[in-house]
């Protein structure tokens, strides 16, 4: 009798188990749910950016240079203030891309032979339309669209990360790649060489 218990407790198990279970595949996905419709909205603009946020990444694109001032808080927690010429290229991923990477070198003066030179991926919020900076050293700042002024030769406005605020004031010099010249090759005699 004690075994015709065991059976009769295992096939009710197994019952109770199918009618726990369903058929259907439940793949998360609420048609009133606003984060699924966000999310799959933001995935698309990345593969398919509307006309407006292409245009603004290709008006990025390029070679930009002028005045940053930046202020903020140094590592020791000092509140400090200073002013570099800037050159910041900006690169497209591609021609259908709201991001790519680029490069920022600020000189402390024209003569300055020595910048600090950094990396960065950037990529165009498609919700805000905010244009965010990731350095390859961790850091990243953020120009948000109502601080933002772009046009096909002037890009300015104000760059935000943690304990700092960067105002810049920049023109396109160039869409097309730098091409370094060596300049000695002109100068130099033939027995130099």
């Amino acid at each position: 009798m004690k075994r015709m218990y065991t059976l009769w407790a295992l096939a009710l198990l197994m019952v109770g188990t199918a009618f726990l279970t369903g058929c259907e595949v439940d793949n998360g996905y609420d048609a009133d749910d606003f984060y699924y419709d966000r999310y799959g909205w933001w995935n698309d603009s990345y593969r398919n950016p509307s006309s407006e946020l292409l245009a603004m990444a290709q008006t990025l694109r390029g070679h930009w240079e002028g005045r940053l001032e930046a202020r903020g808080r140094d590592a020791d927690g000092n509140y400090g203030q200073k002013s570099y010429f800037t050159d910041m290229e900006f690169d497209q991923y591609n021609s259908n891309a709201i991001y790519g990477r680029g490069v920022q070198a600020d000189y402390l003066s024209s003569t300055d032979r020595n910048p600090f030179t950094r990396r960065f991926s950037w990529h165009i919020d498609s919700w805000t339309k905010a244009i965010h900076l990731d350095y390859d050293n961790g850091y990243s700042m953020t120009i948000a669209w109502t601080d933002l002024d772009l046009t096909d030769n002037s890009f300015s406005g104000t760059m935000r990360g943690e304990n700092e605020t960067d105002r810049f004031s920049f023109r396109r010099y160039t869409l097309a790649k730098k091409g370094w010249i060596d300049l000695e090759e002109e100068t130099d005699s033939l027995p130099t060489k």
